[in-house]
């Protein structure tokens, strides 16, 4: 097995000095416990089951770091040099697979327990004060909220508070427990023992078109964890208040007008009139707006039939000049 042997080369084994031979022994140690935890695993829930060897040397890596980093605080005198082969394994796994994507997005398709050991490694790490540690790439929209060029508002919610509420919520904490165990803690001692009733509605993503706003549904069953924290792109919805709203635009003759997608469109001011019967049947009134430059619906309402509408259509055409016919027909 290349990964363990990675970490347990002659060089590592049979050092020279103190430091190194402390991390040798501690290397040969985790590498013959955990191929015996390995070989006890039954063989439908190893690795061989899994669908592709990409994603089998993943998974096997990740429970390697796993192991080391849950071996960290178990033996004081040799601490350090279980920290000093665990950086060496993290380092590993992020030049191997964290080069060119987050580790969200390489595990999209696997276990979240993938998730669960990077993180417990890098916890370790940190609490023993470790530096360099190996950093995967940002999250492109983390890093465009850091630089105002999107908001982030998180919202925590659940139809119900059912099995597989609890299931998620519970999965999600294994995961990043870490980083979310201190903070949980002071939610619970400080606010939630402190309310006995609350109500939350987690509104849906369709309560937001058109604001602007991108939802993004976290968490194991969202599976938008990728797109949280992918360092590729950011994706922005629309706003449509600010898509559609009017604008003002100076043409070529110098004039200053008001900019819409209707007047984009036909060429005329943003203004319609309404078909309505009986104020928008008679080709008197019709040919009156389309002769001030609007846009006005012929009513329904007394042509009975198509002769009847097609020589109402045929007097409102004499009525107006031939450049406004011509513009109506081009729209």
């Amino acid at each position: 097995m290349h990964l363990l042997g990675l970490f347990t080369s002659s060089k590592d084994v049979h050092p020279t000095g103190s430091k190194s031979a402390a991390r040798g022994v501690a290397a040969e140690v985790l590498r013959d416990e955990f191929t015996h935890t390995q070989s006890q695993l039954d063989a439908v829930d190893s690795t061989a089951q899994l669908e592709n060897e990409a994603e089998a040397t993943v998974e096997l890596s990740a429970r390697f770091l796993a192991h080391v980093a849950a071996s960290v605080p178990k033996d004081p005198q040799s601490t350090s040099a279980r920290a000093a082969l665990l950086l060496n394994v993290l380092k590993h796994f992020a030049s191997s697979y964290l080069a060119t994507k987050d580790v969200h997005t390489l595990v999209s398709a696997f276990d979240t327990a993938v998730l669960a050991a990077y993180f417990r490694a890098v916890a370790t790490l940190k609490e023993q004060k470790v530096s360099n540690i190996p950093a995967q790439p940002e999250s492109a929209l983390l890093s465009a909220s850091v630089a105002g060029k999107a908001s982030i508002s998180a919202l925590f919610g659940g139809q119900g508070t059912n099995e597989v509420y609890f299931n998620e919520l519970q999965n999600l904490y294994d995961t990043y427990k870490p980083f979310v165990a201190p903070f949980v803690k002071t939610i619970t001692e400080d606010i939630l023992l402190r309310m006995r009733r609350n109500t939350l509605t987690m509104p849906t993503a369709r309560n937001f078109d058109g604001r602007g706003v991108h939802v993004i549904v976290a968490g194991e069953r969202g599976k938008g964890d990728a797109e949280l924290f992918s360092s590729l792109q950011v994706k922005y919805e629309e706003w449509w208040s600010k898509k559609w709203s009017p604008k003002l635009v100076r043409t070529s003759d110098g004039e200053l007008h008001l900019d819409t997608p209707f007047s984009r469109l036909l060429g005329k001011p943003p203004i319609m009139v309404a078909g309505m019967t009986p104020s928008t049947v008679k080709a008197g009134f019709v040919s009156a707006v389309l002769d001030a430059g609007y846009h006005i619906e012929l009513a329904g309402g007394g042509h009975y039939n198509a002769a009847a509408l097609c020589s109402k259509v045929a007097e409102i055409q004499k009525l107006i000049p031939v450049e406004t016919c011509w513009q109506d027909r081009k729209h």
